[in-house]
């Protein structure tokens, strides 16, 4: 199971890696069906549930949760909630990152200068920037992102006469981004405050050069590499890493899986 938001950054994703994997594979892809909602504590627990639900939908056992950046908080959760009397899945982590509120503010800027650069003239460009909202609350916050952002949008494709089915889309996916966002940064705080952390030898942890530091929390193995971020997800050596881990954790788990179903609902898109 491989859990990311791809598309959003100019970096290699899950997509470039699996294809270096020599193990034969399905790949189980987490995707956000939740709207942002008053209710955060409500909003996590429904997308859990139906990510839970989609999953054990397939009737396989999963032998392995991959999280890159912000999807390592869920990616945790759902290593967690998937372990039974066998024991759990190996969980990876790829350059974690628990999403703070900082976070949110970012994937909105990149979002919003991604619109303003496809606006030539720099005079034009700064006249259509608008102030940016902020609000302590994060579910307030990421609401007032999205408006902002959207309203940002219909300015710009005033400005470049754009149609509007292209630009609901862009703001269906920020939308989207946002709300994973959040769900992401709910779990990374309950995985932390009640001390849900899977076994050491089944976490292995891989970080790029422009991580700081360990993840000092997670238990487990720790590797260093001197890749640079947007390359991570795309370098043989990481793949043939993480095949190693999950080979071995396989080789020591004895939990049985049975066939899967050919198709299971939108909360988890399975891919090969």
């Amino acid at each position: 199971m491989a859990v990311d938001f791809g598309g959003v950054r100019e970096e290699a994703g899950f997509p470039d890696l699996l294809p270096f994997l020599t193990i034969e594979h399905t790949v189980l892809v987490p995707q956000t069906t939740v709207e942002i909602d008053a209710d955060w504590e409500g909003m996590r627990q429904h997308q859990l549930r139906s990510w839970l639900d989609s999953i054990r939908s397939y009737g396989q056992r999963v032998s392995a949760v991959l999280g890159y950046c912000a999807g390592s908080a869920m990616a945790t959760r759902l290593a967690i909630e998937l372990a039974d009397a066998a024991g759990g899945p190996a969980l990876v982590l790829l350059d974690p990152s628990w999403p703070t509120r900082e976070v949110l503010l970012e994937a909105h800027e990149v979002a919003v200068e991604r619109l303003l650069d496809s606006v030539r003239d720099p005079a034009v460009r700064q006249s259509l920037r608008a102030p940016v909202p902020d609000e302590a609350d994060p579910t307030r916050l990421a609401r007032a992102l999205v408006t902002h952002y959207s309203e940002t949008a219909w300015r710009v494709a005033a400005q470049l006469g754009l149609t509007e089915t292209p630009v609901r889309k862009l703001i269906t996916r920020i939308e989207q981004h946002l709300s994973y966002l959040l769900v992401a940064a709910g779990e990374a705080a309950d995985v932390a405050t009640r001390d849900l952390l899977p076994p050491a030898g089944s976490v292995l942890t891989i970080l790029s050069v422009a991580t700081p530091g360990e993840v000092a929390w997670m238990p487990g193995t720790t590797v260093r590499t001197e890749l640079p971020r947007p390359r991570l997800l795309a370098d043989p050596a990481v793949a043939s890493r993480v095949e190693e881990f999950i080979r071995r954790h396989d080789a020591d788990s004895s939990g049985a899986g049975t066939s899967a179903t050919p198709d299971g609902p939108a909360a988890v898109v399975r891919s090969t």
